[in-house]
This record gives C-alpha cells, sequence and structure tokens, in this order.
C-alpha cells in the first residue's frame, strides 16, 4: 500500500480528477475530519464526517491473538452507533446547502459508521428533487462479526428501496454482494456487477517500462498487501522457500505493509539472494514501479465464502498490468480472471506447499500464461476505465 493513501484514495482522486477533466461539470469531495494535511491537498477534500471504522474481524480461536470479550464487541457497536448519529446530522446539514436535484452524489468507499446515515439521507431525499446517488458497493460492511445483518446496512437498504428507481445507480464488486443487495433493497435486477478498476497511477510510461522489462531475465514472483490471515499473509515465508528451494532462477518481491512479527516472520526470507523485501509504508510512485516489477502475484487467501464474496484491490490492479495471478479455485479472483481472459493457476488447498506447486507451474508455464494476461489487461483496463464509469454515472438523466 502507499504512504497514508491506498485503493480508497486512489478511487477518490480519480473520480473527483475525472469529473473536473470534463466540460460544465465541478466536483467536490468531502472526507473525515481526521484527514492529514496531505490528504487533504491531494484530494482537494474538505473535512466534514467522523472518523470511520469498519466492524473489526474476530480472530479464529487457533490464533494467540486475544479474542475480544462480548463486552468489547458491544461496545463497538455502540461506538459505530455513535459515529452514525453524528454523521446522520452532518449530512442533513450537508443537504440543506449544498445539494441540489441536477447533481449527481457518489458514495464509494462505504463503511459500517456512516451505512444508516447514507440511508436516512436517501429517505429524505426520496421525493421530486432527489438528485441522482450513486453507490459503489465494494465492502461487505452489512454483515456484522455475528454473520447476520447489522442495523447501519439494513437502513442503507431501506433508504435504497424508498428513493426513486430512476434515480439511484448501485454498482456492486462481486456477484455475491450484488445478489444481497438486491434481496435486501427490493431492487430486482437493477444492481450492476462491476469490479471497478480506475488507478490513475499506472500510467502509459508505467505499461511501456514494465513491457520493455518481461522477458529479459527469469519471472519474479510477489506478495503485496497488509498482513491479514485470511489472506494467507502467514504462509508467504513457506511458499517463497518452497518455490526458492525447487527453482533455482526465480526472483521474489515481498511487501508487507503491517508485518505483526509474532505472526509474520520474515527472517526465513529475509537473506535470500534474489528478494527484494519490504516492509511498512511505501511512497506511491515507488509502491506502483515494486507492483509493476512483479511478474507473478501470489494471492494466498483462504479457500471458502468470504474469499468468494469479496474481491481485492491489488488483485485488480494485477489484471489491469497484466500480472500472472496464483489465486484460490472457486473465488471471485478466479472467476474475474477467467471472465477476462487472464493468465492464471489456481490452488485448492489452503497450504503452503499447494500454494508453491501453483506458483511453479505459473513459472513453468509463464510465457503463455503473461500473453494471455497482456492481452486481458488491456481489455480490462478499457472496460473498466474511469471514463467509462463516469460516463455511466453522468449520464442524462433516465426516465
Amino acid at each position: 500500500m502507499a504512504e497514508h493513501f491506498g485503493h480508497h484514495f486512489n478511487m477518490n482522486h480519480a473520480i473527483l480528477t475525472e469529473a473536473e477533466r470534463r466540460p460544465g461539470i465541478s466536483s467536490l469531495g468531502y472526507g473525515r475530519l481526521d484527514l492529514t494535511r496531505e490528504l487533504r491537498r491531494a484530494l482537494r477534500a474538505v473535512p466534514f464526517f467522523v472518523k470511520g471504522s469498519r466492524w473489526q474481524s474476530v480472530p479464529p480461536a487457533h490464533l494467540s491473538t486475544p479474542r475480544p470479550a462480548p463486552s468489547e464487541l458491544r461496545k463497538r457497536r455502540w461506538k459505530v452507533q455513535a459515529w452514525n448519529d453524528f454523521n446522520r446530522l452532518r449530512f442533513l446539514e450537508l443537504d440543506r446547502e449544498f445539494i441540489f436535484r441536477d447533481d449527481v452524489v457518489i458514495f464509494h468507499s462505504l463503511e459500517t459508521s456512516c451505512a444508516g446515515s447514507i440511508g436516512t439521507w436517501l429517505r429524505s431525499r426520496s421525493g421530486e428533487d432527489a438528485p441522482t446517488a450513486v453507490i459503489y458497493f465494494a465492502n461487505p460492511i452489512h454483515r456484522d462479526p455475528d454473520g447476520g445483518f447489522n442495523e447501519q446496512a439494513v437502513a442503507l437498504f431501506d433508504g435504497v428501496a424508498a428513493y426513486p428507481p430512476e434515480r439511484v445507480i448501485v454498482l456492486a464488486e462481486t456477484r455475491e454482494m450484488r445478489n444481497d443487495f438486491m434481496r435486501m433493497s427490493g431492487m430486482r435486477n437493477r444492481v450492476e456487477l462491476a469490479p471497478l478498476y480506475c488507478s490513475p497511477y499506472i500510467s502509459s510510461n508505467l505499461l511501456e517500462d514494465r513491457a520493455k522489462r518481461v522477458g529479459d531475465a527469469p519471472p519474479c514472483v510477489g506478495y503485496v498487501g497488509y498482513w491479514r490471515f485470511d489472506r494467507g499473509s502467514h504462509l508467504v515465508p513457506q511458499i517463497i522457500a518452497e518455490v526458492a528451494r525447487q527453482n533455482g532462477e526465480v526472483h521474489f518481491r515481498v511487501h508487507v505493509q503491517n508485518p505483526p512479527s509474532h505472526l509474520f516472520d520474515s527472517r526465513p526470507i529475509a537473506e535470500m539472494p534474489r528478494i527484494d523485501l519490504r516492509e511498512g509504508n511505501l511512497p506511491i510512485g515507488e509502491y506502483y514501479r515494486y507492483l509493476a516489477n512483479i511478474d507473478i502475484m501470489l494471492f494466498p487467501y483462504e479457500p471458502g465464502p468470504k474469499t468468494d464474496y469479496q474481491g481485492s484491490g491489488i488483485f485488480l490492479e494485477s489484471l489491469a498490468l497484466g500480472l500472472v495471478t496464483v489465486i484460490p479455485r472457486e473465488s471471485f479472483l478466479a472467476r474475474e480472471a477467467e471472465r477476462m481472459g487472464a493468465g492464471f493457476v489456481s490452488y485448492e488447498r489452503w497450504t503452503p506447499e499447494s500454494i508453491a506447486s501453483a506458483t511453479l507451474e505459473a513459472a513453468k508455464s509463464f510465457e503463455r500464461l503473461e500473453a494471455r494476461s497482456r492481452a486481458a489487461a488491456a481489455r480490462f483496463r478499457t472496460e473498466r476505465s474511469l471514463s467509462a464509469f463516469m460516463d455511466r454515472v453522468l449520464e442524462p438523466e433516465r426516465t
């Protein structure tokens, strides 16, 4: 991840930039009150809403990390409710002065702490003066730690159900999220499937430099992202070690932004002769150059309902760059890669041996798989371009 930024920043920055590029349109972003000075300048965003927080995941029982007590979980729910109440008032204050019928209001980085307030706002503007509302549903904010639908998300679904159907656009990243939204809001066949890529940092120069480099050396295997148990970060050292043992030519790049020492131990791979290991934050330009110099990207995610349900910003960036991917079978990632015709190898078992075997197969077949990924990347960047997204949400009023 890039320092202080990340995928949500990329999306919001790109939306504001594209809107301003179009004649006759002005744009304004409202962000959190705790925005850093750097983010305020980069986004030109007005600090307005209270700090958000998604539902925090509960660690598996077999990990050493202590499981939160029921009282702690209740405290988290209370905090989210308090944030929602405050944001509801801020929405109403914003609405009275700045939002008009001809406007387009885009909600992208949805969090649990603002979902209910968005729903309340939608209900309050559901009359003839309703502006166009665009909701990009990319995070499973509607499920609480117990597996049910939390009350904030239910308020969002109710707000969408009350809104004039011709004045609301809902885009969902995965099929499962789309189905949930349609079922809970009653928007039958009116939620579009749209895994959205629009990073302004994957430039033509970056792509040209990557094209010149590919094929000049043995492939580079990489892993990039936050440390997360369900994303298989703890398996990476064993996967890398096994691939290196069986293939003496492959190079490696591993970047973990938040490596907790008791769960991610980089020492087994830190001294390897063919590895570029980074820990902590990277400046945004350096992050994308680092990403573009990977050939085979590891996604050692735990197979199962969550991986089948949820997408990944780094995966979409990997598709856009034309990387070969190693991904779990029967997942959103596998469905999207297959739909685009990209080169990938899937694994079935969540073990270092199974994932290493898939990685070695990808390295062995790299030339064929890379050609497929390169062709798919060009289609993906066109199909999921920021321009196509803005054409969709700024089209003339639907009747």
